[in-house]
């Protein structure tokens, strides 16, 4: 029988004497049968009108997952599988007087064969249902009149993540207004087997009877849930068009049209979201599990993810949600905003109906120092945002920086935002307290050492800085009382910011990571910072920069030079 062609570049169709010569019939104890789990060993699979081999490679890319490498099948005629077994057999039956190991050979040959499903011819193609049989009702349905006949959901469950070469295994379609639901299976179209049973729980045997979507049936979908004039919702990663895509490419493979001329939302396009994100980290069933919504499962069925994708967009729809890092809050309007929320989760500005002018910020270096050779090397930087709170806590002793109390209105603000729960847990940072003589003090007994060093640092930087803080302490501040943590709130009321260093005339921001964008001014986050700081004020800012190279470490940097710059900054507001 001439080997059959399929779609998919991963598929290789062979005879049946190549496929058993390739893994040596079998024998070898690399290859284990496939359960429908994969695995990285080369697995193997007998059905009823093929053998298979099949090789599966491990992503960690996205978490510990596998993804389906390559297919070698064979179609089976009944006898060929059969003659070629018994022939392997003979073959080595010759040997078995000289080699004891042959018998345990000759016994795996005989277990195979005898595992080979009876042999069948392909059947006749099935006859389609009638459209409303893939049609029932369930009794989720929404009781918010303003989403009412607006939206619908959709979801697909695929034999893989790529668009135009895996094969779509059924598509699941709910109506929240009438909670009526369609759902239906299709057969395997570009693979000749199924790789994401372990995902979705699909089976070729669910698959047993289904039937290809015609242009009528999707005419008749188009028009029992009047898609064209209502929005169709998905959870879809990605640019958030996965769903849509995945179902339009079958469509365009048999000839049905209308579906790609719908309108399309990404449910998850309504979250808003802090860079964290680009980790892969905000998955639905995450999202779901935070904020309380039940029917999360293992096993992900279009039936199911429907109903969960619902329910988190009544969430989203009316109650005011965001992330800042991994963790998730739900904002009230009594809640003074910190600038640092605003420029990690801008879209914060609208959801809090916060007018955020655009900034423009030019510097004109002012000063310039740098620390001696000999005292760089015995300087360490360190990782996280330890040597940022390390040197803000030394410079504001050396310039004896009165810091202010906000603990307590800090404390009541922040009961106007609802916490809701972290998605994943952060990188470890170490808790320390501040002492009134620059250091710093650790709170865990086994951080002791490695803040010891940390100070040590501290200390050679303080000692090397004199002419540094006497600019800053006599030529901007001019002798008056230094403030540290000045709680600067906007004319709205809406958005505070922490100054680093201010008085009735300054104001001065630390910084130790980069402050200019790549055409070479003052990033639009750090413009933003000092406008709501500066209420009139003189504006400056303070880098030290830490000239590494791309010698790392694990837990600190070696720098080869330390430069402090004073950089005047002049805002205009656009």
């Amino acid at each position: 029988m001439a080997p059959a062609k399929h779609r998919d570049p991963r598929v290789k169709s062979v005879s049946i004497k190549e496929l058993l010569d390739k893994c040596n019939y079998l024998l070898d104890d690399k290859f284990l049968p496939w359960d429908g789990l994969p695995e990285v060993e080369p697995l193997y699979r007998f059905t009823s009108q093929h053998l298979y081999l099949l090789y599966f490679k491990c992503s960690v890319s996205r978490g510990y997952c596998f993804k389906l490498e390559q297919v070698i099948m064979a179609n089976r005629d009944g006898s060929t599988e059969y003659d070629l077994f018994d022939a392997k057999y003979r073959e080595l039956e010759e040997y078995k007087r000289t080699n004891s190991r042959i018998y345990k050979k000759l016994k795996k040959l005989l277990s195979l064969k005898e595992s080979l499903p009876p042999f069948e011819t392909r059947q006749n193609s099935h006859k389609s249902k009638p459209f409303k049989k893939y049609i029932e009702v369930t009794t989720c349905k929404t009781n918010i009149e303003n989403l009412k006949n607006k939206y619908v959901v959709f979801d697909v469950e695929t034999n893989g993540l790529r668009t135009a070469n895996d094969d779509l295994l059924s598509l699941s379609i709910l109506d929240p207004s009438t909670g009526i639901r369609y759902h239906r299976y299709f057969p395997l179209d570009l693979q000749p087997v199924i790789a994401t049973t372990e995902i979705n729980g699909i089976t070729e045997k669910k698959l047993e009877g289904a039937t290809h979507i015609t242009q009528q049936e999707l005419d008749e979908l188009i028009e029992f849930f009047h898609l064209k004039e209502r929005i169709l919702l998905s959870y879809s990663g990605g640019r958030g068009l996965f769903d849509k895509q995945m179902f339009v490419n079958y469509c365009k493979r048999h000839q049905a049209s209308g579906f790609d001329e719908l309108k399309f939302e990404n449910i998850k396009s309504l979250l808003p979201i802090s860079s964290f994100e680009s980790n892969g980290n905000l998955t639905k069933d995450k999202l779901c599990r935070l904020l309380h919504i039940s029917g999360v499962r293992k096993i992900h069925t279009g039936v199911n993810d429907c109903i969960l994708e619902w329910k988190l967009y009544e969430q989203l729809k009316t109650r005011k949600l965001f992330f800042i890092d991994e963790k998730l809050y739900e904002y009230f309007p009594e809640y003074v905003i910190p600038i640092s929320y605003l420029n990690k989760c801008p879209i914060l500005a609208e959801i809090a109906s916060v007018t955020v002018p655009a900034i423009e910020a030019t510097a004109c270096e002012i000063f310039r120092y740098s620390i001696p050779e000999k005292v760089v090397r015995k300087i360490k930087k360190y990782p996280t945002n330890i040597t940022g709170i390390a040197l803000e806590n030394a410079i504001n002793y050396l310039l004896a920086a009165r810091r202010q109390n906000n603990a307590e209105y800090l404390k009541l603000n922040k009961q106007h935002l609802r916490y809701i729960g972290s998605i994943t847990s952060k990188p470890y940072e170490i808790p320390v307290k501040l002492e009134d003589d620059g250091m710093l003090q650790a709170t865990h007994k086994e951080d002791e050492e490695y803040i010891e060093e940390i100070n040590n640092s501290t200390k050679l930087f303080m000692d090397n800085i004199t002419e540094f803080i006497d600019y800053i302490k006599y030529r901007i501040f001019s002798g008056e009382q230094v403030l540290s943590q000045e709680l600067c709130i906007s004319n709205d009321g809406k958005v505070l910011s922490l100054c680093d260093l201010s008085s009735s005339t300054a104001v001065v921001e630390i910084k130790t990571g980069g402050i200019f964008n790549k055409a070479g001014c003052i990033n639009s986050n750090v413009a933003r910072q000092l406008f709501y700081q500066s209420h009139g004020r003189n504006t400056y800012i303070a880098y030290v920069y830490f000239d590494v190279g791309n010698d790392y470490l694990i837990r600190r940097w070696e720098p080869k030079a330390i430069h402090l710059y004073l950089y005047e900054i002049k805002l205009n507001v656009q």
